[in-house]
């Protein structure tokens, strides 16, 4: 099921407002499934968590991908990370 795993940095920048943005570095195992079925379980659970149901456009596209063989899932499971505020500078 688990074909790859790496070590990657993520570098994730989330502004609030206009000039308030912090920033979090962290560096993670990624792992990738191509398993189909095993894809298409975890992206309905993600869409109905985040979207609400399974008919809203996005999820559909998505979904459909997956089953083509066209999108995979990623794990991102991060070690320890660091956060920055830029608004103290």
């Amino acid at each position: 099921m688990i074909i790859v795993r790496m070590m990657v940095f993520l570098c994730t920048s989330v502004e609030v407002t206009n000039c308030n943005i912090y920033t979090i570095i962290h560096p993670s195992l990624v792992s990738v499934f191509f398993d189909v079925n095993f894809n298409v379980l975890i992206a309905q659970k993600i869409h109905m968590r985040y979207l609400g149901n399974l008919e809203h456009p996005m999820a559909l596209e998505l979904i459909d991908a997956i089953k083509k063989g066209q999108s995979v899932v990623l794990e991102i499971s991060p070690k320890y990370y660091s956060t920055w505020d830029y608004r103290k500078q």
